[in-house]
């Protein structure tokens, strides 16, 4: 397998590195349309070759926060590294397009089929296979001019003939944090992969063909930490006086801490903020072990030690068992992985700790959905946030609320999610210009409280 790191994305220093795991017969041009410059681009493919070196391993290791896109027969090769180096730093996995085991009567290419392109594989019949993985003479020629990668037939009929043997049927689809399905996929066949995934907690079906759009699944999908932090940091003044409902969420999720009497040592907030909720937390439970947590500066005047961190990388490196207490009001839902967020969690808790969070659920700002761009705010629904935790807490409560805050005009909604900065996930400013031509003037939050005992 060769790893090839792409000069042309982000050339300044980062923590933060995106792993593509490419399908057969692909090469590192898949990536060139992906244009963030927030974290550094590696891309895996030519599975046959040398394996990847130790030098690769190391610099791969280097990284505060890997996260990884798999593609096609990648997924299966994706899922067998990150098996085998669970000590790296993943954060979100997204796989696309394929199955643990893609050659499968059931759950990937028919065998019959795959040996039959193995057999007959010359440069009319790749062409062929190209065009199906397109979909259209259109994207196939886009395809052509874009990311055609340069490899001989002989290394592509090796590299097929070592991928038919590949699988990972052992390896639990619980990697995976989210699934993209192509429902036109004429490689890997849609119904195929929905056998695989089966009740993944999340599966995105789309109208793309098997070669997806990698651009945006990345805008989609991977938050940009550098503008978030800036959206957060200019909006800290005025978020106290305007988030209404987020004020009246933190008050609920203090007083669920406060009924449910946590056992007493180390607490640890994550997404401290303005301090909104730090301080009605520290009524509900004094303590003189807080830590707080939050990729902004810390304001001086809260209480507690404080670390200007991002929380989904700084949580690995909390000792087993080592809280009593972990909170967070109003905030996993901008990282990018909040299952595996939460399944450390579990790890740093003591037995018997609490995790106590309110998050938002699906319908949560629903009326301006389409005004969105960019990435998406992590909105699990009830029934996905009990798949999400079962495995590794006893679930005491998870309820959901919801809001409607009505306002004047449009103007008036889209100045209170200037204020609040829900509008982090979205700087294309023709995204406000057609919610102001709108009319549109109610905004829903639907919070979602959690209550967690670590087994």
């Amino acid at each position: 397998m060769k790893v090839e790191f792409l000069p042309y994305h982000c050339t300044e220093p980062s923590q933060r590195l995106l792993l593509i795991f490419a399908g057969w017969g692909s090469d590192a041009s898949i990536a060139r349309k992906i244009e963030r410059a927030d974290f550094h681009v590696a891309v895996a493919y030519d599975y046959l070759a040398e394996g990847m070196t130790d030098a690769d391993l190391s610099r791969i290791s280097q990284y505060g926060e890997i996260m990884v896109l798999a593609w096609s027969y990648g997924v299966a090769a994706a899922a067998i590294f990150m098996h085998a180096h669970k000590h790296l730093p993943f954060s979100v996995r997204i796989a696309v397009n394929g199955t643990h085991t893609p050659v499968d009567a059931l759950t990937g290419i028919l065998p019959a089929i795959f040996q039959g392109t193995l057999e007959r594989l010359s440069e009319l019949t790749l062409q062929k296979f190209q065009r199906r993985m397109c979909g259209s003479a259109e994207a196939y020629k886009r395809y052509c001019e874009e990311m055609l990668p340069q490899r001989s037939v002989d290394s592509l009929r090796a590299e097929l003939k070592y991928l038919g043997s590949l699988s990972a049927g052992n390896i639990s689809s619980g990697i995976w944090d989210i699934v993209y399905l192509s429902q036109h996929d004429m490689i890997i066949p849609a119904e195929s992969q929905r056998r695989a995934w089966g009740a993944h907690h999340c599966v995105r079906v789309t109208d793309w063909s098997h070669l997806p759009d990698f651009a945006q699944i990345v805008s989609n999908e991977i938050a940009n930490k550098h503008y978030l932090t800036r959206r957060f940091a200019q909006t800290a003044g005025t978020y106290e006086s305007h988030a209404r409902v987020q004020q009246l969420s933190a008050a609920e999720l203090a007083k669920m801490i406060g009924e449910c009497a946590p056992p007493p040592g180390p607490v640890l907030e994550i997404g401290s903020g303005s301090g909104l909720f730090t301080r009605l937390l520290q009524q509900c439970i004094p303590t003189s072990e807080l830590t707080l947590w939050d990729l902004t500066p810390i304001p001086d005047d809260l209480p507690g030690n404080h670390l200007q961190c991002d929380a989904e990388t700084e949580i690995k490196r909390l000792a087993p068992g080592s809280m009593s207490l972990i909170a967070a009001a109003s905030v996993i839902q901008w990282f990018d992985s909040p299952p595996r967020f939460m399944e450390e969690c579990a790890r740093a808790l003591r037995p018997g700790g609490v995790l106590a969070v309110v998050t938002y659920g699906p319908d949560t700002y629903a009326s301006i959905r389409d005004f969105t761009a960019g990435f998406k705010p992590r909105y699990y629904s009830v029934a996905q946030w009990h798949k999400i935790l079962s495995p590794h807490f006893s679930i005491s409560k998870i309820v959901r609320k919801t809001h409607r805050l009505e306002f004047a005009d449009s103007h008036q909604l889209a100045r209170h999610i200037s204020l609040t900065g829900v509008n982090a996930s979205t700087p294309a400013t023709s995204s406000i210009r057609r919610l102001l031509r709108s009319g549109i003037r109610t905004l829903e939050y639907q919070p979602i409280f959690i209550l967690a005992v670590a087994k």
